[in-house]
């Protein structure tokens, strides 16, 4: 009997030990990029930075990443780039078949990456799944019923996904799911696996706590710039000002951009100014952002992020988010749009 059970933990033993040999801790990320584009695309992912040039339209990456998967971003060198689409890497053999198109508006031009097709991620295997089945029952009658068991389900069998996690924060801004539904597979997710700012988002969507609103006057704060000199809200005192939360991580943030900068752009000399607050935590990653950028307006960072700070967890709960202050220091107006700020501000300012 003993002789039969140290067989066993010996065979268990071996297969763990082959099981941790054949486990890769690298990527490579192969693929084409389906425009015929000349030069180098450039990746971003964790707190790393790779480029490639381009033959034939084709690339390739290697590399490795701590942890289960991150988030990559694909860019250009010199224009506004946008995932339009999160894609996730992981340490596989990963092939993309990659596409970007432009879209031109008020004279900006924001270029929007999109994967048409992944190979190789657990991940690319539970996001076509979810999709299939999202275009299946788009017009069932029992849609609600459905969408609440697929993502409960998900969020069971895959508790550490991003890309779970990212549906459940997206879910919480609708209305197809009521709270309770959304707190009950909210409750499957491993948060601490999860990203931090996903996790922050849905808790604060799904158990609210009271911010500043529109019609309160504002709170000040003081914050260092790029170049770390510390600028104060006070010396906007007297003028039209908008306070725009954003992060590096959020890419709806910067696809607003082009067009804050037009309007910005058209009243900075009209007693109006936009200042714009980064909650990114890597100071070299936002950095790197606005040497990519040629962003007028007035910079900021609070690299403790959103809930460690006294000044911006008083307004906001997430990003994007933004605050309209007057002149007299109230708060006018909250996440308005570019649409709507460019009308506001066309009416109130000569």
């Amino acid at each position: 009997m003993k002789k039969q059970t140290y067989i066993i933990i010996i065979f268990f033993f071996i297969n763990l030990i082959q099981a941790q040999k054949n486990s890769q801790d690298y990527f490579t990320l192969k693929g084409v990029l389906k425009n015929n584009y000349k030069g180098y695309l450039y990746v971003s992912y964790a707190d790393k930075k790779d480029s490639c040039l381009l033959e034939n339209n084709k690339f390739s990456f290697k590399g490795h990443i701590s942890g289960n998967m991150t988030n990559v971003f694909f860019w250009l060198k010199g224009k506004t780039c946008v995932m339009k689409k999160e894609f996730f890497l992981e340490n596989k053999n990963i092939k993309i078949n990659l596409a970007f198109y432009d879209e031109i508006q008020d004279r900006d031009t924001t270029v929007f990456f999109h994967a048409t097709s992944i190979v190789g991620t657990k991940t690319a295997l539970i996001q076509d799944d979810y999709e299939r089945f999202a275009a299946s029952n788009l017009y069932a009658k029992d849609r609600h019923q459905k969408l609440y068991r697929k993502l409960n389900t998900m969020a069971v069998k895959n508790p550490k996904n991003y890309y779970v996690g990212t549906l459940i924060e997206e879910m919480c801004w609708d209305s197809t799911l009521d709270k309770n539904q959304l707190k009950k597979i909210y409750s499957k997710l491993d948060k601490k696996n999860q990203r931090e700012s996903t996790i922050y988002i849905i808790e604060k969507k799904l158990y609210p706590k009271n911010d500043i609103n529109v019609n309160d006057m504002v709170y000040d704060f003081e914050l260092p710039d790029e170049n770390n000199i510390v600028f104060k809200t006070v010396y906007l005192k007297g003028k039209w000002y908008l306070i725009d939360f954003w992060a590096t991580y959020c890419s709806i943030c910067i696809a607003a951009f082009p067009k804050l900068q037009k309007i910005h752009d058209l009243y900075k000399d009209r007693n109006f100014e936009i200042l714009a607050v980064s909650v990114d935590k890597d100071l070299q990653q936002w950095q790197n952002f606005l040497n990519m950028h040629d962003l007028k307006w007035k910079n900021l960072i609070e690299k403790r992020g959103i809930d460690n700070s006294e000044a911006v967890k008083k307004y906001i709960s997430f990003t994007p988010s933004n605050f309209l202050i007057n002149p007299e220091g109230k708060i006018v107006a909250s996440n308005i749009s570019p649409e709507d700020l460019e009308k506001f501000l066309k009416k109130n300012l000569k």
